[in-house]
C-alpha cells in the first residue's frame, strides 16, 4: 500500500468494479459478476485494473454511502465522463470522508429491506449462541 507521507491516508483501495454500466444498485447480481481490482488514486489520475482515467476526464462523481446488514459502512463511487461510466464498491473509510481531489457528490442511502435483513441478522447470532452454550453444558 502506498501512503500520503503529509495525511497518512493511503491511495490504493481494494474495491468491486462494474465498467461501462450506467446505474448499479447497492445490492444485486451487478456486484455478484463484478471484477475485484485495486483503484489507485494518484494527484491527476485513477488507475484501475490496468487502465488509467485522468481526473479532468471525470464530468461527474457521485459517492452513495450506506450501511450494509453486518453494520459496516460501504459506498459506491461512480464516475461519469465521455464515453464511460464506471462503479466502484468500496468500503468507506476516513479517506472518502474528506475532500477529494476531483468534486463529488454524496449522498447517504438505505438499501431495501435493511432492518430486516440485520434484525435476521441478529437473530442468528443469538440462536447460534444459545446453541454453542447449550451444546458447552
Amino acid at each position: 500500500m502506498e501512503w500520503d507521507e503529509i495525511t497518512g491516508e493511503k491511495k490504493k483501495f481494494f474495491c468491486k468494479a462494474v465498467l461501462n454500466k450506467n446505474q448499479v444498485s447497492l445490492l444485486g447480481r451487478d456486484w455478484a459478476f463484478s471484477k475485484r481490482c485495486q483503484l489507485e488514486i494518484k494527484e491527476d489520475k485513477f488507475i484501475v485494473a490496468g487502465q488509467e482515467i485522468l481526473l479532468e476526464a471525470i464530468k461527474s462523481a457521485t459517492l452513495r454511502i450506506y450501511r450494509s446488514a453486518f453494520f459496516i459502512q460501504g459506498c459506491v463511487l461512480t464516475i461519469k465522463g465521455e464515453g464511460f461510466i464506471h462503479n466502484f464498491g468500496l468500503n468507506y473509510s476516513d479517506y472518502w470522508k474528506s475532500d477529494l481531489p476531483f468534486p463529488v457528490q454524496r449522498s447517504y442511502e438505505k438499501p431495501p429491506y435493511l432492518l430486516i435483513r440485520q434484525g435476521i441478522v441478529v437473530i442468528l447470532i443469538l440462536y447460534s449462541t444459545y446453541k454453542i452454550i447449550q451444546w458447552l453444558l
